[in-house]
């Protein structure tokens, strides 16, 4: 199911970039047909149980591509409200209990027999890393969901204190190798805070986004096809670089390479 709202999300994205080839802006068909896109994205969530919590860390990829497409379009704020405070609650009761929290695994006899053990033990050994975790609190603090953001800072310096919270940026070696995935590149930011409810990550992104200029010199974003890098994401299963949405939860001041 994560798959499938990657998908539309993706298409959404897709979509932008078409209705504003040419340095046009989206008409009130093409935006009122985005909104009708994401509302699908959300009944779709509402009709499936699963789309409440990720089984797999790296599906913060569809996350990241489905939040920043619906907060683009800004008409389904108590939505994304909504799911985030499900998602976070949900991860909430499944580490608390040793069920089927989201784990850093990829391999489906791996990820169907997880949690293969309810032990501490097993957990600290799955949940090593976590770019979904930081995600998550990014965005429940950018929209001032403080409740989640509480939550969230409970379970990093309880049950998740082991977890290196990171996020992915494209670097220097990024356009030599994210279109066909030849070799690692880019660059993490790990070890991020989760203080002042939220606001000191805001902090370090806004930052770290504004001093890593790499994404605007990939080849697509000059040429101004910014989907491209979005799809070379989901394919390799790749972070969402947070240029594409930390615009929508912070000032404008921040350098972006967003359709927003």
């Amino acid at each position: 199911m994560f798959d499938t709202l990657g998908r539309l999300a993706l298409t959404g994205h897709w979509m932008i970039w078409l209705g504003r080839r040419g340095g046009r802006d989206l008409n009130d068909e093409q935006i009122a047909g985005l909104r009708k896109h994401v509302t699908s994205g959300f009944n779709m969530i509402a009709n499936n149980p699963s789309l409440l919590l990720p089984l797999k860390d790296d599906q913060a990829i569809e996350l990241a591509l489905f939040l920043s497409l619906a907060t683009q379009m800004g008409h389904a704020r108590g939505d994304i409200a909504a799911w985030l405070s499900e998602m976070v609650h949900y991860l909430r009761v499944a580490v608390a209990s040793h069920g089927r929290y989201p784990a850093a695994l990829t391999d489906y006899p791996d990820l169907l027999a997880h949690p293969k053990a309810q032990t501490e033990e097993y957990r600290k050994e799955v949940t090593s890393g976590s770019t979904l975790i930081p995600l998550l609190l990014a965005f429940a603090a950018g929209l001032g969901d403080l409740k989640s953001v509480a939550t969230l800072e409970e379970l990093v310096a309880g049950p998740l204190a082991h977890c290196t919270l990171q996020f992915w940026l494209p670097d220097e070696e990024s356009e030599k190798h994210l279109y066909l995935n030849e070799d690692l590149h880019g660059a993490a930011v790990a070890d991020v805070p989760v203080s002042a409810g939220g606001q000191d990550l805001l902090k370090i992104l806004v930052a770290a986004c504004e001093s890593a200029d790499s994404l605007n010199y990939l080849s697509a974003i000059r040429v101004g096809c910014f989907p491209l890098v979005l799809t070379a994401c989901r394919h390799y299963r790749l972070p969402v670089p947070p240029q594409y949405w930390i615009s929508l939860l912070s000032p404008p001041k921040t350098a972006t390479a967003s359709a927003a």
